[in-house]
């Protein structure tokens, strides 16, 4: 499978694993596992599925404080639902196919 790289900003908790920032924000999320997109729609968040991550390290909107970039592997013929956040952030949400 060809993959590209992409980079996606996660909570680095006491215990030190890691996890997302808002949605399903207790889930663990496992290093060096490929994981599917999942849809959690979550009340009082706009409905947005998959994973959503960047082309580079920049989320300026973001506080950096408790969290952590992770480098992340993605399938290369990902599906791109979103191209550009806040100017300079370029996001890509993945959506799991089939």
């Amino acid at each position: 499978m060809e993959t590209r790289v992409a980079y996606k900003l996660l909570t680095l908790r006491k215990d030190k694993t890691i996890g997302p920032l808002f949605i399903n924000r207790k889930q663990i999320i496992p290093v060096g596992e490929w994981l599917d997109a999942e849809d959690h729609p979550t009340k009082g968040y706009a409905h947005r599925c998959g994973w959503h991550s960047c082309g580079d390290i920049c989320a300026p909107h973001l506080k950096m404080y408790g969290r952590i970039w992770c480098r992340c592997s993605i399938p290369d013929d990902s599906v791109i639902l979103s191209v550009q956040h806040h100017k300079v952030l370029h996001g890509i949400c993945l959506k799991k196919s089939g």
